[in-house]
C-alpha cells in the first residue's frame, strides 16, 4: 500500500510539472498593443532538460503589467493525487508596486544584461529569464540567468550573492511580498478567458473520469501546443471546477491526457509561447 501510494504521488509531481512549469516570454501583437498594458516585468522559465510537452506548457513564474496588475503562478504543493488540472494563477493590482518592484529589479541587477553572473558546476537545470520594459515605447530588456539558485564552485563571491539576491527577488515577486506589494488586500485567483492545450494518450487509473472529449477537432499528438476556440474556452472554464491531473478524456477512440495551459494577457497564443 505504501509503495503504491509513493508511485502516485510521484505521479502527481510529474502531472503537475507538465501543468505549471512552461515558458512565457512573449510580446503582445500590434493589433492590441495600443489597448492592453505593456509588460513591466516577467519571469519565467526557459531551458533545462525537460520534455518537449513540460516546455511548451511552462506558465510564467510572474507578470507586471503597467497598469499595475501582478499575476503570479503560485504551484499548489500537496501530496494528495490527484492535485490540480490547471495552474493556480493570483492576482492583485496596485500602481505602488510599479516603482517598488523595479527598484529592487535594479539592486538585485536582473536588469543589468552586461553583468556576469558566471556558470556553476550544475547540468541541465533551466534559465530563470528577467524582462524589463520601463516604458510603453521604451526597449526592453532580458537577463538570463542559468541555474539562478545554485551558489558554489565556478562562482566568485560576487557572483554568488548576486544569484542569491536575483533569487530572492524572484520569489519575493511571485509571492506578492508586502515589501513590493502593498498588503491592504489580498491577491485574489485569476481564471485566464484563453487557454492552449497538449494531447497525448494516457491510460485512465483508479482516479479517472473520462469525460468525451468538448473540442471542435479530435485529439492527436503534435510536437506543439494547440489553441482552443472561444467557444472551447468557454466550455473548458465550465470544466475546470471538476477537473484534476487525473482527468481523462475520450477521443477516436482513445483515453487521452490533456495538460492546460493559461494564456496570459499579452501572450497571443501557442504560436508566441512556443
Amino acid at each position: 500500500m505504501r509503495k503504491r501510494l509513493t508511485k502516485r504521488i510521484a505521479a502527481a509531481w510529474f502531472v503537475l510539472g507538465a501543468a505549471l512549469l512552461t515558458p512565457a516570454q512573449v510580446g503582445i501583437s500590434a493589433a492590441n498593443a495600443a489597448t492592453q498594458p505593456y509588460v513591466v516585468l516577467s519571469i519565467s522559465q526557459s531551458g533545462g532538460f525537460v520534455p518537449w510537452q513540460w516546455a511548451q506548457m511552462r506558465t510564467p513564474d510572474a507578470v507586471l503589467y503597467s497598469d499595475g496588475t501582478l499575476l503570479a503562478n503560485q504551484p499548489v504543493m500537496t501530496a494528495v493525487y490527484p492535485g490540480p488540472a490547471a495552474p493556480n494563477i493570483l492576482r492583485k493590482t496596485s500602481t505602488m508596486s510599479i516603482p517598488r518592484i523595479l527598484a529592487a529589479a535594479d539592486a538585485a541587477k536582473v536588469t543589468n544584461p552586461k553583468f556576469d553572473w558566471g556558470m556553476p558546476w550544475v547540468a541541465d537545470v533551466p534559465n530563470t529569464d528577467f524582462v524589463t520594459q520601463r516604458s510603453a515605447k521604451g526597449p526592453s530588456t532580458l537577463v538570463s540567468i542559468y541555474a539562478v539558485g545554485f551558489s558554489g564552485p565556478g562562482l566568485t563571491k560576487e557572483q554568488s550573492a548576486a544569484r542569491s539576491a536575483a533569487s530572492d527577488f524572484a520569489s519575493k515577486v511571485q509571492s506578492f511580498h508586502g515589501t513590493l506589494v502593498p498588503t491592504k488586500s489580498m491577491p485574489t485567483r485569476w481564471v485566464s478567458p484563453r487557454w492552449s492545450y497538449v494531447a497525448q494518450p494516457a491510460a485512465a487509473d483508479e482516479f479517472s473520469v473520462v469525460r468525451p472529449w468538448f473540442g471542435a477537432k479530435p485529439l492527436a499528438e503534435s510536437m506543439s501546443c494547440v489553441d482552443f476556440s472561444a467557444a472551447e474556452n468557454r466550455k473548458l472554464i465550465a470544466l475546470l471546477p471538476k477537473l484534476n491531473q487525473a482527468s481523462r478524456w475520450r477521443s477516436g477512440n482513445q483515453t487521452w491526457q490533456v495538460s492546460l495551459r493559461p494564456l496570459f494577457p499579452h501572450e497571443t497564443g501557442c504560436a508566441a509561447v512556443r
